[in-house]
């Protein structure tokens, strides 16, 4: 017979996340022959979350977090790249499924939208100019002049998560559609295309505080 447990009504977690951010959903094998392709993606979340039951399985997941995204984009013609670091505020609101079948153990799906508001960021371009490179980077505040002050987004995001006494351990998945690198008219015939949207891949540990 399957037995199961009950679920606090209210917990509060400390999540710490790694992130891999992308430009659309597949625009990484032409970078393949990137040694350090991986590192130029890679950022980090920290974020305060309450798990509230609304009835025994369902459960809302509000929250608020820092985050460091970095995304990467090949300037196709010449093979040169742009780097661009972003820092947020981030709210997500998750909606989910939660069940136990084992005493100190239980797992969860959620989907919701993620609130993100950009603190800061640079844009670092990079041409290969012979014979000193360091001189072909090109730095530029993402948020600032004709780059836009557009800072706020809205996401959508999957999760899955199973909390093992006080441990939480988890991944997911959040895109969000809107472009924020405007004006996108000067990036024409610099780029064979340019994204309209951000993806982020992410594994998160975590830890129970109540």
């Amino acid at each position: 017979e399957v037995v199961e447990y009950d679920i606090d009504r209210f917990m509060l977690f400390i999540n710490a996340t790694g992130t891999m951010s992308f430009r659309g959903f597949a625009d990484e094998l032409e970078y393949e022959d990137d040694d350090d392709y991986f590192g130029k993606c890679f950022g980090y979340n920290f974020e305060a979350r309450a798990d509230v039951g609304l009835t025994r399985c369902l459960f809302l997941s509000p929250g608020v977090g820092y985050s460091k995204q970095s995304f990467y984009n090949r300037f196709t013609e010449f093979g040169n790249y742009m780097v661009n670091t972003k820092r947020f505020l981030e709210v997500p609101l998750m909606f989910g499924y939660r069940n136990s079948y084992y005493d100190g153990y239980f797992s969860s799906l959620s989907i919701g939208p993620r609130f993100a508001y950009g603190l800061s960021g640079r844009c670092a371009e990079h041409y290969d100019f012979y014979p000193d490179e360091e001189r072909g980077v090109f730095e530029h505040n993402s948020y600032g002049g004709k780059y836009g002050v557009d800072r706020f987004s809205v996401g959508f995001a999957f999760e899955a998560n199973l909390v093992f006494r006080r441990f939480l351990f988890g991944c997911g998945f959040s895109f969000f559609p809107k472009n924020d690198c405007k004006p996108t008219d000067l990036y024409e015939g610099l780029y064979g295309r340019f994204y309209n949207c951000r993806a982020n891949i992410n594994f998160k540990l975590g830890w129970r505080v109540f």
